[in-house]
């Protein structure tokens, strides 16, 4: 070995050591901090956006379906009240059908054989100006059945990549529509008679009460006749017993 090569295989030996240090000490005090910085910033978002995801989760937002919570219908002073409670997401409709005799079938059976009295948007009814009343509901027994239909929405939440900068939380939307009938309320209905205002004066309504009570008495003096005579006319009595039946007959008929 020459004196030039054994130079040269010390400047690399010398070479290697200083690169070695060298790569050691920009590991030491730049890769590993970087590393470290960047990998706590990556805990931290990722803590942040599972920690919304979960709440999320728990406060039950990751799915919007219509849906009915309750349905009322009562009798309320000669008037047909229907009440109800329903969670209804944008575009979604409430509808509510009258029909008589039963309720059977699919929502698509009572669409067509029912008469649609309303179809809102309005989620509750709480006072008595937004409960619908139905004014034309005929005598007999009623079915009153509520619909929905709109779009239910289900949001799948991404997962979590490296260094997402996201704030919130990402979603993938799917979305079907939903149209589905609620339980029917079955009521019987017979509308009262209606009233009509009396015109008569005092007078007059007196001569009327006092021939009334006229006629009531003849008649009922008529039909004490007839049976007075029905009970004389009786084979199967002796006389003593149609004087006693007659005599039981008059004091029923003075005490009533």
């Amino acid at each position: 070995m020459t004196d030039l090569q054994a130079i040269g295989r010390i400047f690399i030996g010398v070479a290697i050591i200083v690169g070695l240090f060298a790569f050691g000490y920009i590991f030491v005090f730049v890769i590993l901090p970087v590393s470290v910085l960047v990998l706590a910033i990556d805990f931290s978002m990722r803590y942040r956006y599972n920690a919304k995801l979960q709440a999320l989760i728990e406060k039950g937002g990751l799915t919007k379906t219509p849906k009915l919570d309750s349905f009322e219908v009562r009798l309320h002073e000669g008037k047909i009240l229907i009440g109800w409670k329903a969670d209804l997401p944008n575009g979604a409709t409430l509808s509510i059908y009258r029909l008589e005799g039963s309720a059977k079938g699919t929502v698509a059976d009572i669409e067509e054989n029912g008469e649609c009295l309303l179809s809102t948007t309005l989620e509750m009814t709480d006072r008595m100006d937004n409960i619908l009343i139905d004014h034309d509901a005929p005598d007999g027994v009623l079915y009153y059945v509520p619909t929905i239909f709109g779009e239910s929405i289900e949001e799948r939440p991404l997962d979590y990549s490296f260094l997402d900068f996201f704030k919130d939380v990402k979603f993938s939307t799917r979305k079907s529509d939903i149209w589905v009938r609620g339980q029917g309320v079955r009521l019987e209905y017979q509308r009262e008679p209606a009233v009509l205002p009396d015109g008569r004066d005092e007078a007059v309504k007196m001569a009327d009460d006092i021939l009334q009570s006229m006629r009531e008495r003849k008649k009922r003096e008529f039909e004490l006749d007839a049976a007075v005579e029905r009970i004389r006319q009786s084979p199967d009595l002796s006389d003593a017993e149609k004087e006693e039946a007659v005599e039981l007959l008059e004091t029923h008929a003075v005490a009533q």
